[in-house]
């Protein structure tokens, strides 16, 4: 079955950003220097994230497209309430944020 929402120590949710420059057009990647995914804890601490290839983030394509990718490990999301989550890349030509995103970490079930 499908999961609608994010838990408490969820491994494995993929977050995608996609980088655009000021005229909404995407922007070529592929030659970052630094990749991270930024994420915002209800307590206000800052969580971040490294995404260059070769570790749990990486390009979604070759980075071409602009997009790049984090994959949870069990130990980011460890707190329930409002999240956000944002995209940052390093370019030689400069550095860009994606949009942020707003999303709920719900509580676990216990025995």
């Amino acid at each position: 079955m499908a999961q609608d929402e994010i838990h408490i120590g969820d491994t494995g949710v993929r977050f995608v950003w996609t980088v655009r420059d000021q005229a909404k057009a995407v922007v070529d990647i592929s030659a970052a220097t630094d990749l991270q995914g930024l994420f915002l804890a209800p307590d206000g601490g800052l969580l971040s994230k490294d995404c260059m290839p070769g570790g749990v983030g990486n390009f979604v394509t070759d980075g071409t497209d602009g997009q790049f990718y984090y994959d949870t490990l069990a130990a980011d999301i460890d707190e329930k309430g409002e999240w956000s989550d944002q995209g940052y890349v390093e370019l030689p030509t400069g550095a860009w944020h994606s949009d942020k995103a707003t999303w709920e970490a719900h509580p676990n079930l216990t025995a």
